[in-house]
């Protein structure tokens, strides 16, 4: 994988590479202005009046002098006189920057620089309390008292903030910029493994018509070459799946033709030589042939159903009618005198399949009938909550084990319940109501209690 790997290795070297020379300009960009700012500076006339006031008038006089410079606001800068105890003469707030220019020019490399460019006039016409000290003046006081002089240009509070906490700014803007160009390569790095994700919970839920976006798969790198990949396996698999559809309803539409034929020579036989039990068991073997076949060919109509139109149902109403067909159809059979409950809420509407839905229902209902204890109660409410419509199927059969949630509507699967050699069943009816359920745009499951076994429907209600 050379190609993404370059790409992985360029993005975060010039990641790094665009950190290091911003934070080089600003240190560079601080230290020349603190070189302008002192080697720039000249012994003036304020400098020198301070000088002959501390000479003339002591320290209290140059108190009094540097409180009338300040309030009269003369110069477009404040002047700050700094004793051997690195505190202002008036008991001021001095800014940070101040002490660390010093600590700077004091360094010997600029001290070197001072020697070699001093101030700009002879230091012999300097007064005698006055001295130049690496670009800041020093003044001489009383008892040998040392005062150095600083003058710093009058700032905003935003500017003078700034002044003082460069380096700390410096350093959170390098980390808030190495953060976004992280969060931003973060994101480009696993943008296409978003879009595998999501297309591959898709296929492993069936639905085989999903392809990857083409913003992945027009890729030239190995990311757009997975993309492609799973797309023509995507296919492959679509296309295996139509086959064996094909070939199921066209084996189930052959193997009804011999079984009719069979059918037809059995009632000769029974004609010619008298009803037996031999016959009565081919009769129900047939019979059972053509219940399965008849699921196999519903099963697979179920993936077929995107070219049907939707309609809208009243499902309260299409339940009712369910159970009564239900209601007839097992009213003579006395092995299976269940009680079939309806509690549904009134004019609850669904945008769907009819078919789709009522198939749903007759299956999961008799699968109740089938494994619930004999002339017990079957619960079926109906309810439209929060958008949703909740359709819940309980009986008092003993349910599955969580470890059998997933296969419990898997074509074929037989319920733990059932007897060995039961053929009573095709293994096709819940498959066919998951199919059907979510062709609708539902979800079914299946949930066990202590009590009794549910099956929950939730459909996507009539807005």
């Amino acid at each position: 994988m050379q190609n993404l790997f370059i790409r992985i290795f360029l993005a975060s070297w010039a990641q790094l590479t665009v950190i290091v020379i911003l934070a080089g300009w600003a240190g560079y960009y601080t230290h020349q202005r603190m070189e302008q700012m002192y080697s720039n500076f000249e012994i003036d006339e304020v400098i020198l009046r301070a000088s002959e006031v501390l000479g003339t008038q002591g320290i209290t006089g140059l108190k009094v002098w540097l409180e009338n410079i300040n309030n009269r606001d003369l110069y477009p800068y404040r002047i700050y006189i700094i004793n051997q105890n690195r505190e202002d003469i008036l008991g001021r707030e001095i800014p940070r920057r101040i002490f660390n220019w010093q600590s700077h020019f004091d360094q010997p490399h600029h001290r070197r620089d001072f020697m070699k460019n001093s101030v700009g006039r002879d230091n012999n016409l300097l007064p005698r309390n006055l001295r130049p000290r690496n670009f800041v003046p020093m003044l001489i006081g009383p008892n040998n008292q040392n005062f150095r002089v600083y003058t710093v240009p009058k700032e905003t509070s935003f500017s003078g903030f700034f002044n003082d906490n460069l380096r700390w700014l410096i350093f959170i803007f390098a980390l808030l910029l190495s953060l976004f160009l992280s969060f931003f390569l973060s994101k480009w790095y696993l943008m296409p493994f978003k879009h595998f994700k999501n297309a591959t919970l898709k296929i492993s839920e069936g639905n085989l018509e999903t392809r990857i976006s083409s913003a992945i798969s027009g890729r030239k790198d190995e990311m757009g070459e997975l993309a492609r990949d799973i797309d023509a396996m995507t296919e492959k698999l679509q296309r295996f799946n139509q086959n064996q559809q094909e070939l199921a309803r066209n084996i189930s539409h052959e193997l009804r033709s011999p079984l009719s034929r069979m059918q037809v020579a059995l009632d000769i036989a029974k004609q010619s030589n008298g009803n037996n039990a031999e016959f009565d068991r081919i009769s129900k073997e047939i019979e059972t042939l053509n219940e399965m076949i008849e699921y196999i060919l519903k099963y697979s109509k179920m993936d077929q159903a995107s070219t049907e139109v939707a309609s809208l149902i009243n499902i309260d109403e299409l339940i009712a009618d369910v159970i009564n067909d239900i209601k007839f159809e097992y009213k003579n059979n006395a092995d299976q005198m269940n009680r079939i409950i309806l509690e549904s809420e009134k004019n609850i509407l669904f945008s769907g399949y009819e078919d789709g839905i009522r198939s749903a229902l007759e299956n999961i209902i008799r699968n109740s009938i089938k494994y619930s204890p004999n002339n017990s109660p079957i619960h079926c409410k109906v309810e439209n909550i929060s958008e949703k419509i909740i359709i819940s199927i309980t009986d008092e059969g003993k349910g599955i084990k969580d470890s059998d949630k997933e296969k419990f509507f898997e074509p074929f699967y037989r319920h733990p319940s059932a007897q060995a050699g039961d053929s009573t069943g095709t293994g096709l009816g819940l498959a066919i109501a998951k199919s059907a359920i979510e062709w609708n745009k539902g979800i079914i499951e299946a949930i066990t209690t202590k009590k009794d076994f549910t099956i929950k429907i939730t459909l996507p209600a009539y807005k």
